[in-house]
């Protein structure tokens, strides 16, 4: 079991448990409960099972996963989980909800006036400020900054 490589990559010889310490960050992006099986796909594609989840460590167990593709480095697994046992219809909801939410704005935009468009900018420049306050995402981040950079708008910040 011992490995002599760093945290970055995982040695090509198949390991049954392995210990992660994370960054600050990386836990914060990890939701409880987080034990349990995620794809992931690392060195030439493994299957993760999480095994315990506390502090900031993760200790996980890998095997083999036939359809792997490529590989991506370890210390940057936190942002690939993909939970297998997400239903269907719950991701049919989810994108639902998110048209849903969609045709809302745009019935709002269309009948709102100076006022109430103010209202809906700050609205979701602080809900976007908060959830980046709340959690590490980087693809928000990186998205909400282009927004801003592409109209010139000074970027507020959430009380």
């Amino acid at each position: 079991m011992a490995n002599n490589k760093s945290n970055d990559s995982v040695a090509t010889n198949q390991v049954d448990t392995i210990r992660l310490p994370l960054i600050k960050a990386q836990c914060e992006a990890i939701n409880s409960p987080c034990i349990g099986e995620w794809y992931i796909e690392i060195n030439s594609g493994m299957n993760a099972i999480v095994k315990e989840c506390n502090g900031n460590t993760v200790v996980f167990s890998y095997e083999q996963y036939p359809q792997a593709r490529h590989s991506f480095p370890l210390n940057s697994f936190v942002n690939i989980f993909k939970r297998r046992d997400i239903p269907q219809q719950q991701l049919q909801n989810i994108d639902r909800k998110k048209t849903y939410c969609r045709e809302l704005f745009r019935v709002a935009l269309r009948y709102s006036g100076a006022t109430e468009l103010d209202i809906l900018i700050k609205s979701i420049e602080e809900l976007i400020a908060c959830s980046l306050a709340d959690k590490y995402s980087p693809g928000l981040n990186a998205a909400s900054y282009e927004v801003y950079n592409k109209f010139a708008i000074s970027r507020r910040v959430a009380k």
